[in-house]
């Protein structure tokens, strides 16, 4: 009677181990899933972020020369001058 109750018992260990294994094994693949689609949100987020900090420097720069800028266009579109300054104009042969 020990016998049939120890193989019985013996049974149920064995078959209880090895559905926690597999109950493991679910749970670590579906844990690594999860894992590579937050890094991939990561790494989309990182450049994004480096895209709008290369736009911000660019900005910058452009705030800080926005004086030089429009005087560059003032010349250059619209033929002015600053006060005192001569502008020569290159007339071609015919």
């Amino acid at each position: 009677m020990k016998a049939t109750f120890a193989k019985k018992k013996s049974w149920f260990f064995r078959i209880a181990l090895i559905a926690l294994a597999v109950y493991i094994v679910v749970s670590l693949i579906q844990l690594n899933l999860q894992l590579n689609e937050k890094q991939q949100l990561l790494n989309d987020w990182i450049q994004k972020t480096e895209q709008q900090n290369l736009l911000n420097a660019d900005l910058q720069d452009q705030g800080e020369n926005y004086e030089s800028y429009l005087e560059q266009q003032a010349r250059e579109e619209q033929g002015m001058a600053k006060p005192g300054e001569t502008v020569l104009y290159e007339v071609p042969k015919e």
